[in-house]
């Protein structure tokens, strides 16, 4: 049973996670990927990952940050299509 409650804590995580590449370019995707790490975030007793969110959304909101998650997400697209097509 403890790995079902571990599944059914990240359930939301795996949510948004799977959702990521649909979301659309841009400002879109950065908002998904800012809502993921401020869950993270929410799950730790610590302070100090606060702070790192704020640093990472200052960095997603740049152009260049913009086109690193659009790029990953991309890659997360491709990678899912692969494991689909072999199951």
């Amino acid at each position: 049973m403890p790995n079902l409650k571990l599944l059914l804590q990240l359930l939301p995580l795996l949510q948004m996670i799977t959702s990521l590449p649909d979301s659309p370019p841009g400002v879109k995707r950065v908002l998904a990927v800012i809502d993921i790490i401020e869950w993270v975030a929410k799950q730790t007793p610590f302070e100090h990952d606060d702070r790192i969110v704020g640093l990472i959304e200052d960095i997603v909101v740049t152009p260049e940050g913009k086109a690193l998650v659009d790029y990953l997400c991309d890659q997360i697209c491709l990678l899912m299509e692969r494991v689909n097509a072999t199951d």
